[in-house]
């Protein structure tokens, strides 16, 4: 009897162990962390000060970072209305790539992180169509109305869907809306390739660096093994190609700067204590994709919310607000990653119509454990309402032009609408 006590003891006092060994290990695997940013010592960045106060070797400096307060609050309310298992929302602002918001949730342990935006463990899923897309109609010559077609479902695919011919037809524009594996891998394979790909992802931002002062690690596509595994990567049916929520914004924000990318930053101006001046931080842009391509992408990830994955959600948001916003999105899901779980993945772009400027871009990822919380898309729609409704409509009404420099960036010296 004794023995079976001893036993049992050790195999829980054993498994307690590796769990909390495991947890450990995985939380550490998905924390970045913040880079030195020219000399100065930012690693104790609070997300929830706008200015801080930081000494680096005997030198005080103040920093300003890019978070707006306030819609950090907005998003961490909305959040705790679900409790989701896992999540994260990240807004830049495609202008100069200021992160306005990274807010990381963990629903095991009820508390916000500023880790989990920044973890590139996560399976892109369909969020990789927006790269194939891209490739296809800048080097292959796709466009919205192209008529593809497709064997089987939309939502699974197998070695006959790629080795038949006919089946149902639609447009490419409707198929990336819709999100159709069997067409992105079936034209990945008959009009692409794998270098043409791999060269577009990195682009893109796989494979490399493209945060000026967070430590992230690369988000990552491999070789294909094979033919069909080639058709996997392109349509985002695998879980080897891997992203953080912050790079998944970085998708839309090519597209809504006509396809260029700024590389994202956190610290917006810094200044040694006793100096004039502060000197600010001005961000490279990248040129990714064609003017004519990001215009032919914005039409099919607006399809997305008017007839696509997202349509119920974006049918409800307001009229008005929707008339003055150009606006696109992907969505996608897939099952792994870490930490584990299913992903529901919203990236989008919102930019307002009568301003020269290119926005906000959105990333939502929920990890569901058992239970489907939230959707994504309207996280991410609640976002680009508040963050519209508040600030464009008082850029629009107000006659102070520095105001609408600061939230949309130098305007034309008239005020009055074009």
């Amino acid at each position: 009897m004794k023995t079976k006590i001893i036993v049992t003891t050790l195999v829980i006092v054993t498994l307690g162990a590796v769990l909390i060994f495991r947890d450990f290990f995985r939380k550490k695997e998905m924390i970045t962390s913040i880079k030195s940013f020219n000399g100065i010592d930012i690693t104790k960045l609070d997300f929830s000060r706008e200015t801080q106060r930081l000494v680096h070797k005997n030198v005080s400096y103040e920093i300003k970072i890019t978070i707006e307060k306030n819609l950090q609050n907005f998003i961490k309310n909305e959040i705790s209305k679900f409790k989701p298992y896992y999540a994260s929302v990240v807004v830049i602002n495609n202008q100069n790539g200021e992160i306005l918001s990274a807010v990381g949730y963990s629903g095991e342990n009820r508390e916000f992180n500023d880790y989990l935006s920044f973890s590139s463990t996560h399976p892109s899923a369909s969020l990789i169509k927006i790269v194939t897309a891209a490739d296809l109609i800048e080097n292959s010559h796709f466009s919205s109305d192209k008529e593809v077609s497709f064997l089987g479902r939309a939502t699974t695919l197998y070695k006959y869907q790629l080795k038949r011919s006919g089946g149902r037809e639609l447009t490419f524009g409707e198929a990336f809306a819709r999100s159709n594996n069997p067409v992105f891998a079936s034209s990945a394979l008959k009009f692409s390739s794998e270098k043409r790909l791999l060269e577009m992802a990195n682009k893109f931002g796989f494979n490399r660096d493209i945060v000026l002062d967070v430590d992230v690690k690369p988000s990552s596509i491999s070789n294909a093994k094979d033919d069909f595994n080639f058709a996997e990567l392109a349509s985002g049916f695998t879980t080897e190609t891997m992203i953080s929520p912050l790079h998944g914004a970085l998708f839309s924000m090519v597209v809504a700067r006509n396809g260029t990318l700024v590389r994202p930053h956190l610290v917006r101006e810094y200044q040694e204590i006793g100096t004039d001046a502060p000197e600010y931080v001005n961000s490279p842009v990248e040129r990714v994709i064609s003017d004519k391509t990001a215009e032919e992408m914005a039409q099919i990830m607006n399809l997305t919310l008017e007839k696509g994955t997202a349509r119920k959600v974006f049918r409800t948001m307001s009229k008005k607000l929707k008339s003055e916003l150009l606006m696109g999105g992907k969505t996608g899901s897939i099952t792994g990653g870490l930490p584990y779980g299913k992903r529901d993945w919203f990236t989008a772009f919102a930019k307002p119509k009568k301003l020269k400027n290119q926005g906000i871009s959105v990333c939502v990822m929920i990890v569901n454990d058992e239970k489907w919380i939230v959707r994504s898309s309207f996280l991410a729609r609640r976002v680009i309402e508040y963050y519209f409704s508040r600030e464009f409509n008082l850029a629009l009404k107000t006659t102070d032009r520095s105001k609408i420099i600061k939230y949309y960036g130098n305007q034309p010296k008239s005020n009055k609408r074009s």
